[in-house]
This record gives structure tokens, sequence and C-alpha cells, in this order.
């Protein structure tokens, strides 16, 4: 619950859109993509009356037919306005409207953490595993925990992950077991990759696993974005382990033999 206002829809369509539109003529003349942050605002909104519990909100519109018109007629306005190409956060959207995105060309998102988390735990999958090539694959994102720490805090769901790669499973994740959850991810068929810096970087150069949470989604926190990075940019960037974590990262071959 953000306790921010919903978008008055019928004001924005009024000016066909130009709140949007001229937003992303803005990103284009900068970037070469931009991201849809909550994607599925753009087919439904969750609306709190004023005063009320965020129990007493509904989803606006209520049937998944006008949201998918919604999400085709925004996105249609956004196709028009730019060729740049937009990325959308599509965690947890229904499969109608995902299927929108796809029609639209537009590369959705796969975090390893997080589906892992959703899967049971006899359905965990490796990094990268049957990704589109219409995707973003990433080992997690600032709303989930960072790999280490999943590693660490999921145990049972780990040890599935550790089985598939012919690992016997420890809480603490080696630099080489590190390195090839991360090849994978990021030699996957995904379109694009992203990833965490600290997911990155070998351990002794991060904060303790614990500080590395950036954010828990819900919440109002101190803690809240507030993470920092243990060592400055200059340090991480002259710093030799890094860049042999990058060449390791890049070859063709993965660290640690054959990938699964």
């Amino acid at each position: 619950y953000w306790g921010l206002p919903p978008y008055n829809w019928e004001a924005i369509e009024s000016t066909h859109l130009h709140l949007i539109t001229d937003r992303v003529q803005t990103f284009s003349w900068i970037y070469d993509l931009y991201r849809l942050d909550f994607c599925k605002g753009y087919f439904y909104q969750y609306e709190i009356p004023r005063g009320s519990s965020p129990k007493e909100g509904k989803f606006v519109p209520q049937t998944l037919e006008q949201a998918v018109k919604n999400g085709k007629e925004v996105l249609t306005e956004m196709a028009h306005t730019s060729n740049t190409l937009p990325v959308a956060e599509d965690l947890g959207m229904a499969m109608a409207t995902q299927n929108v995105l796809v029609q639209f060309g537009i590369p959705g998102w796969q975090i390893f953490v997080y589906t892992n988390s959703k899967n049971a735990i006899a359905d965990q999958i490796l990094p990268g595993e049957n990704a589109p090539v219409l995707s973003v694959s990433q080992i997690s994102n600032h709303d989930n925990p960072p790999l280490r720490l999943w590693w660490k805090e999921n145990p049972d769901r780990a040890k599935v992950i550790a089985a598939k790669e012919g690992w016997t499973y420890s809480p603490e994740l080696s630099l080489k077991q590190q390195q090839q959850l991360l090849w994978q991810d990021l030699h996957s068929a995904s379109l694009f990759h992203i990833e965490l810096l600290h997911d990155v970087l070998p351990p002794h150069l991060t904060k303790s696993i614990e500080e590395q949470r950036i954010n828990y989604p819900g919440t109002l926190s101190d803690n809240n974005w507030t993470y920092r990075y243990k060592l400055s940019v200059e340090e991480i960037l002259h710093n030799p382990e890094t860049s042999q974590m990058i060449r390791t990262l890049l070859s063709p071959t993965p660290p640690l033999g054959k990938a699964s």
C-alpha cells in the first residue's frame, strides 16, 4: 500500500494520453530502453476510497476484458510515439495481460529468486531455464533477497537447485557456485540480462548478505532504499578481482563445466 492517488484515466484520456506519451517522447531522447514499472497499472489499478482501509478497495476495471482493452490502448499510443523499446515489469500479471505484451513485442522479466520463491519446492528452475527470447533475465532485483541471502534462507528450495547442478548443498555458496549460477543466467536465451552488482561481486567485496536487501515491498522502514556499497565506484572499477569476475561471467565456458 503506497498511499498514492490513483490515476484519473478519464482526464488522461481526454488529452489523448499526453501525460503518458510526453514522458515516452522524453525518454526516447535519452535512453535506448525504458522500463514500464508495475506494468499491470496500465491495465487496471487497485483503488481505495479516501479514508477507507486497503481491504475496502477494489480493482478498476473489474473485468479482465476491459483491463486488456485499456492496456492495449495505452501501449498502442506508446508504440506510436517512439521507436524506443519498453521493457515491462510484468510480475504477477494475469496471462491475458501478459499475452498483450507479447503481441506488442515488449519483453517481460524473468527473475530467478522471485520465480523460485513462488514455485512449488519440487518445481525449482535453474537461472535462465526456459527463458523466452522476449525477456529480461535477472538473478534477483531490488524487491527480493540477493542470491546468497536467498540461498541461505531457503534451504529446501536451494537443495533442489544444488541437486540439479550436481552439488552437495551448503548454506554458503562458494565463489565458483555463485559464478556458475550467474553464468547460466547471463547466457540464457533472454534478449537482455541485468544483474545486481552485489550479486556479481565476490562476497568479500560486499557487505554481509543480511545487509544487502534493498527493499521490502509493502513495508515502511528506515532501511528501505538506504543500501550503499562497501566499496566506492572507483575501488570496484580498479579492483582486479572485479575484472576477473566479469571475464569469468562473459567466458563462453561455464565456470564449473558444461551448463545444465
